[in-house]
């Protein structure tokens, strides 16, 4: 579900008029993707753009797709005049000069826009001023993600070129825009010449800040020149590693569709977008094969999701659900909290010795991240967090912070809940670690649509009947509010719905997939070749992959849709079949 990886190489010397060339396409990205196989897939290509220092658009980057989804085009831009010196106070020359370079990639159809390094972090507000995409002028934006993720006396390692010039400026980057992180939290350090040549020094040095008193979180590589050696970290020194790559993938992953799930039902013109693809990957089974034999993500790490004590038949989409992952995941049920208790983030002694259980469940079957089944567990996050070292992510609000940070002051956003009287705004997005303004954030209940009262009764949502009123609901909320900048999907049960969101509203959507797959793969060391065949082998035959598509083509054009359940002992409990 993460996209295409793209490793960014160091800048070489270019001349003036180089740097003032028009924006390109990295060619190299086609040979890594679906769409380099099949052009007439390549005006569906998702863009992400990189700014870059005067003279410094390289060549062409290393390739890397995700086994579970689809590459994407980086778009790259040097801006004239633009340094380091200009960065931290842009002359009205360098500003002009930014916005038509921003305009530009937006032109595009850019789905984001990043930078190359903290040294442009001073031009993030600028530059989201310009852009109604998600901004990230530096990785040090997933601090955002990685502080809420885990508990406090955990440290992150920041590996960054200048490093002496990144500690003074430390503690200004992390209180811009609402965060609200300590310095504290943080380490420092700037690899060596011979490190950088060297992935087995640089991990032997990360793992050496690992003492009794001291508890490394992982590592954030704001370094283009150390994106090469990201994976060989992460095996060495099983840490998760986080850096302009997972960033981008991140970016991208909240505007692109799902292969595993996500259908039209019907509602207007079928997205031609996931019709023409399900029918290639559907018609293609080898491309398939060779994509995922290609991917650098192993589908083996598992993710530990905690569920309530609250039964009910997921559907793809849902976060309870197997089928919508491109790996493997595992539950463990907290006994004694119920949906009621969750809704009033009620916290007693038996739901805390449940909690604690569970967790020590999770770990004993070597998750590498643990989230929750339900949004209103964000109430829960501070205290999960101090059960274990792993990152937890119990709701897709703790995404609120990164949200805010990646857009201008003035942007709004649509928080889609269950049940919106029972759900706390303050408090919920407080325990994310944002200081909240709440008049940018608008909460939307479904609570009164037809069919979605099965949430809440523990039933099955049929949801060819919900699907095209949320929608309708997040077009209305479109038109009535001009600064909306994207949706955030509380509910765990609404990712299935979330394609079809972003087909009718052209916005971002953030939701609990994009946040645990996120996770899995930094935490995830590269399979090994074999690994890679087997995995790849097996996900080509997968069902899901033939049943999503045929899911695609014929719901999306005749909008009806059947729940068939799987094999008994298959990986996959349930997956989504359209029938005429």
């Amino acid at each position: 579900r993460v996209c295409g990886r793209l490793a960014a190489p160091a800048r070489p010397h270019q001349s003036a008029a180089c740097a003032r060339a028009p924006a390109r396409v990295c060619p190299s990205i086609f040979a890594m993707s679906d769409y380099g196989a099949h052009p007439e897939l390549r005006k569906f290509a998702p863009k992400i753009g990189v700014l870059h220092f005067e003279g410094g658009a390289a060549g062409a980057t290393q390739g890397r797709t995700h086994m579970a989804g689809f590459g994407y085009e980086v778009v790259e831009r040097a801006v004239p005049g633009l340094n380091a010196s200009s960065a931290a106070a842009p002359t009205t020359r360098v500003r002009a000069e930014l916005r038509k370079a921003v305009e530009e990639l937006v032109g595009l159809g850019v789905k984001g826009i990043a930078g190359e390094s903290y040294q442009m972090w001073p031009l993030q507000e600028l530059v989201a001023g310009m852009a109604r995409v998600p901004v990230a002028m530096s990785s040090l934006m997933q601090i955002a993600l990685l502080v809420p993720a885990h508990h406090t006396d955990q440290t992150f390692l920041i590996v960054a070129a200048h490093a002496e010039r990144l500690k003074l400026d430390l503690g200004a980057v992390l209180q811009c825009r609402g965060l609200q992180f300590s310095p504290s939290r943080f380490v420092i350090l700037e690899p060596t010449a011979e490190e950088l040549d060297d992935p087995s020094k640089l991990a032997g040095r990360i793992k050496g800040f690992e003492t009794g008193d001291k508890r490394i979180a992982g590592a954030i590589f704001d370094c283009g020149k150390l994106i090469k050696h990201a994976d060989s970290v992460r095996a060495i020194t099983t840490y998760p590693v986080f850096d302009q790559v997972t960033c981008l993938d991140y970016i991208i992953s909240a505007s692109s569709d799902n292969p595993y799930f996500g259908t039209s039902y019907g509602a207007g013109a079928p997205p031609v977008e996931l019709l023409t693809k399900a029918r290639r990957q559907l018609m293609s089974p080898s491309e398939e094969y060779l994509r995922l034999l290609r991917s650098r993500v192993n589908g083996q790490m598992k993710v530990g999701i905690l569920r309530i004590d609250y039964s009910y038949p997921p559907i793809p989409g849902d976060i309870a659900c197997e089928a919508s992952y491109g790996y493997k995941v595992t539950f463990a049920k907290v006994d004694g909290l119920t949906f009621e208790k969750a809704q009033r983030a009620a916290l007693d002694d038996q739901i805390m010795e449940s909690f604690e259980r569970a967790v020590k469940a999770l770990e004993a079957e070597g998750v590498v991240a643990i989230t929750g089944d339900c949004g209103f567990m964000m109430a829960y996050q501070p205290y999960v967090r101090t059960l274990t070292k792993l990152p937890v992510v119990l709701s897709s609000i703790i995404q609120a912070p990164a949200m805010a940070a990646t857009h201008s002051s003035s942007a709004v956003f649509a928080l889609l809940t269950a049940n919106s009287s029972t759900f706390d705004k303050r408090l919920l997005l407080t325990q994310s670690g944002i200081n909240v303004d709440l008049d940018n954030w608008v909460l939307v209940g479904l609570q009164d649509v037809p069919g979605f009262e099965a949430v809440a009764l523990g039933e099955k949502v049929l949801a060819e009947k919900v699907q095209p009123a949320i929608a309708a609901m997040c077009k209305d909320l479109k038109a009535r509010h001009p600064t909306l900048a994207g949706f955030l999907l509380e509910c765990t049960e609404l990712p299935h719905y979330a394609d079809e969101i972003r087909a009718q509203t052209g916005l971002p959507v953030f939701d609990a997939i994009t946040l645990v797959d996120y996770f899995q793969v930094a935490c995830c060391s590269p399979p090994s070749f074999s690994q890679a065949v087997v995995q790849g082998f097996l996900g080509a035959l997968d069902p899901r992959v033939g049943a999503s598509a045929v899911a695609q083509i014929t719901v999306g054009i005749l909008g009806t849709v059947v729940m068939v359940p799987a094999m008994a002992g298959s990986a996959q409990q349930r997956c989504c079949c359209a029938v005429s």
